[in-house]
């Protein structure tokens, strides 16, 4: 049993056991609701899959790109906004001159998970150190640009996506 599901069994045992034992569907509502509480926010796990042993998080929020507002607007935050994540993988190098550094090029791998926002408009996801692509959605024509991220272990990185609407 994970965690959060031996806290929650267990929280549901003591609710069980100390409230009156005809109002048993309230004991587990109520058991269910508290153990809500003590999980916390939806960490960005992909889908179907266990929870690994994250080291890093990513956090942030998304909001409108300063250029699709008119003047003088103060760009806004998009709870509800679907952000995607995806490995950046090594597609080569290349130098840009003979005597600049070598730098690396990077493309789109696997999708390793995905998270909408919560109500006041970030998000958190737990991640394994590592370099990887973030990417923001919200309805059907608004979306941000694939921004480059790289995750270290026990670290926090923030990060702001603008999402370019209507197109």
């Amino acid at each position: 049993m994970t965690g959060s599901r031996c806290v929650s069994a267990i929280i549901v045992a003591a609710f069980t056991s100390i409230l009156p034992a005809g109002k048993a569907t309230l004991n587990v509502v109520l058991a269910l609701i508290l153990c809500g509480l003590v999980a916390g926010c939806d960490r960005g796990e992909s889908s179907g899959q266990d929870k690994v042993s994250a080291t890093g998080v990513l956090a942030g929020t998304v909001v409108d790109s300063p250029d699709s507002l008119p003047v003088d607007a103060t760009p806004q935050t998009y709870p509800g906004a679907v952000v995607t994540v995806c490995e950046a993988v090594e597609a080569g190098t290349y130098r840009v001159s003979a005597d600049a550094p070598v730098m690396v090029s990077y493309e789109s791998g696997e999708d390793v998970a995905e998270v909408a926002l919560c109500a006041n408009g970030v998000f958190e996801i737990e991640l394994e150190p590592g370099t990887y692509f973030v990417r923001a959605f919200y309805g059907e024509q608004s979306y941000s640009e694939d921004t480059w991220v790289e995750i270290s272990e026990g670290d926090v990185t923030d990060v702001t996506l603008e999402l370019i609407h209507g197109v």
